[in-house]
């Protein structure tokens, strides 16, 4: 802010003192005319480029702002809905733990955690649970449980919250989740979630 003030006060002063060189041509002899035109130009010149520092200023600022509005904590997928066969999802959170179950039997680098919204417009009741599949790096992750995984069954047109958790080794890079109906027989393509900026919890 101070920068953009400096700048705009300097463009301010610059112009001001243009009329004045004019001013004195019709006093001065032609060499001093030349020497002022000369000047002048070269005022215009800093003036040009003090605009553009006043604009690149004003234009990161505006970069700086969108970035702190966007979301974090999964980016693009948190708050967004999915539709497959009739299952609708909304996942409204979606975070790496560090928290594991002492009744696990496998230990994981990462446990990636998703928690949403399941609505079921299907006409039978449907069993919760099998939604999604974690990919890391083209690998399928491991269903991970903790105590408060979700399965559960939900009557047609009614929805339920669901938690459901993945495991895997090595960097949380490059993931993808993978959202169907497990028990469909229709041909839909599996919907392909892309993962970016997920945020690490305790």
């Amino acid at each position: 802010m101070k920068k953009s003030l400096l700048l705009f006060t300097s463009l301010f002063i610059l112009a001001g003192n243009t009329p004045v060189f004019a001013q004195n041509q019709s006093e001065a002899s032609q060499e001093d005319i030349t020497d002022l035109e000369a000047e002048i130009e070269d005022k215009k010149a800093e003036i040009e480029e003090l605009e553009a520092q006043l604009k690149e200023l004003s234009g990161n600022s505006e970069d700086k702002e969108d970035k702190e509005d966007k979301p974090e904590n999964g980016g693009k997928v948190i708050g967004e809905t999915f539709e497959f066969d009739g299952i609708e999802v909304t996942i409204e959170d979606l975070y790496l733990t560090e928290e594991r179950d002492e009744y696990e039997d496998k230990e994981y680098d990462n446990v990636l955690v998703i928690e949403y919204t399941l609505l079921n417009n299907t006409e039978e009741e449907y069993y919760t649970g099998s939604e999604f599949e974690l990919y890391v790096d083209g690998s399928k992750a491991s269903d991970y449980y903790m105590m408060d995984t979700t399965y559960d069954s939900v009557s047609k047109g009614r929805e339920v919250d669901c938690k459901v958790a993945f495991g895997f080794n090595g960097e949380a890079k490059n993931m993808e989740l993978e959202f169907s109906q497990l028990y469909s027989m229709s041909d839909t393509e599996t919907v392909v979630i892309p993962l970016e900026d997920v945020e690490e919890r305790q």
